[in-house]
C-alpha cells in the first residue's frame, strides 16, 4: 500500500486512542511512535534519547503496517486525530454553514461582474484546497490556514460588497 494509506490507517489507530477530545495540537508526531510494539527488546535501546526525527525513521522501518510522520497529509485526519470528534464536528459544522452561505448567494453570482467572477475563483480555490481525498500539509503549522482563512474570508465578505455596492 501506499505511504498515503499507511498515514490514514495510523491516523486512525492514532485518533483511538482518545476519540472524544483528541490528542493535542501537534501530537500526531509522538503518538504514532507509540504504536510501535514495546515488546521489542531493541525498542527501548532504539528509541530512548533519540531525536523525534529519528525515532520517527526508526518506526517506519519497525511497523510495516503503520507510517508515522509529523502529521496525517490530510486535514480532515489531522483534525480528527489532533482534536477529536469535538473538534472535527466543529470543522463540518463551519463547513456547512459556509456552503449554505454560497448557495444562498449563489443567484447573485450568476451575473457577469468582475466581482462575481472574483468570488467564483475564491470559492473553487477553496473547494479545491479543501478537497477531502488529498494529500495535505499540516493545516496548523503551515501557510495552508494561512490561506484557507484567507479565501474564506474573501468569500463571506462577498455579501457586505454587494450591500455596499447596492448603497452607492
Amino acid at each position: 500500500t501506499s505511504h498515503q494509506v499507511k498515514l490514514l490507517i495510523t491516523g486512525i489507530e492514532v485518533w483511538k486512542r482518545n476519540k472524544i477530545f483528541g490528542n493535542g495540537m501537534k501530537s500526531f508526531r509522538y503518538d504514532c511512535i507509540k504504536l510501535v510494539p514495546q515488546d521489542d527488546p531493541n525498542f527501548l535501546k532504539e528509541f530512548s534519547g533519540v531525536t523525534e526525527r529519528r525515532a520517527i525513521a526508526l518506526s517506519q522501518h519497525k511497523v510495516k503496517k503503520f507510517w508515522c510522520s509529523f502529521h496525517p497529509h490530510n486535514y480532515y485526519m489531522q483534525v480528527l486525530v489532533e482534536l477529536g470528534v469535538v473538534g472535527f464536528v466543529t470543522m463540518l459544522l463551519i463547513a456547512i454553514l459556509f456552503i449554505i452561505f454560497i448557495f444562498k448567494n449563489f443567484l447573485n453570482l450568476r451575473e457577469n461582474k468582475f466581482e462575481n467572477l472574483f468570488i467564483l475563483s475564491c470559492t473553487i480555490c477553496l473547494f479545491l484546497e479543501m478537497f477531502p481525498i488529498q494529500s495535505t500539509g499540516s493545516i496548523f503549522t503551515t501557510g495552508n490556514a494561512t490561506y484557507i482563512t484567507l479565501i474564506s474570508s474573501l468569500v463571506v465578505s462577498y455579501k457586505k460588497i454587494i450591500k455596499t455596492k447596492i448603497f452607492n
